[in-house]
């Protein structure tokens, strides 16, 4: 982990984030990192959330949005339940297992997180570690999600999005939205299908190629 801490430090000062897309108030993207393989790779989408029926119902959005871009995604529900998400160990298994090489995991931030100026922590310096590596991220994403208070009291929140390497355990790209109403969650992740996906494909990270829509069940 130490030898990948570098290049994202350069990127940190080298290549400030930006949003260019008015679903974002923060982009972020690992330079340097090679465009993933849609013809032969697969991307787990992983909405963190313990609600079954709306994990599945945003993650199918999402893989349908990546499908029209040429990506082979699946639905995390898929391979693994909420409450059965396990270990970073375990996680790394399964989605080895399903032929994962590439993870977004996608959450609900609170009021606090929602409306800090601040940076966000992988754009910090030095940045968070847990925020680098989803073996790290893995357990502060869903614990945080299994205590859902803030959902009941806050009323502006925001998503954040952040898409890994499996295999080299890298952070290769993450945003944070604008903050919205918390019962426009909803509408705003619908709008994130396709966002994010536009973005990554503006820094590199997909490939503008025709539609070949992909979905994995």
């Amino acid at each position: 982990m130490r030898t990948r801490l570098l290049p994202a430090l350069l990127a940190l000062v080298l290549l400030p984030a930006c949003a260019t897309n008015s679903s974002f108030v923060n982009t972020w993207n690992l330079p340097g990192s090679q465009p993933i393989q849609s013809s032969t790779g697969k991307m787990a989408v992983v909405f963190m959330s313990p609600n079954g029926e709306r994990r599945r119902a945003v993650e199918d959005q999402m893989v349908h949005q990546l499908g029209e871009h040429g990506i082979q995604a699946v639905a995390a529900e898929s391979i693994f339940a909420a409450d059965s998400a396990g270990s970073p160990r375990e996680m790394q298994r399964r989605f080895q297992e399903a032929g994962v090489d590439t993870v977004m995991t996608i959450r609900v931030l609170d009021q606090g997180a929602a409306l800090n100026p601040a940076p966000p922590p992988y754009e910090q310096i030095p940045p968070r570690l847990e925020y680098l590596a989803l073996s790290r991220y893995w357990g502060l994403g869903w614990g945080r999600v299994y205590a859902p208070g803030y959902l009941l009291t806050d009323t502006e929140v925001a998503v954040e999005t952040l898409v890994y390497s499996l295999s080299r355990d890298d952070l290769l790209w993450g945003s944070r939205s604008r903050h919205v109403h918390k019962y426009q969650i909803p509408p705003l992740l619908a709008e994130l299908g396709d966002s994010v996906p536009k973005d990554m494909v503006r820094v590199g990270l997909l490939a503008p190629t025709a539609p070949t829509a992909v979905a994995m069940q």
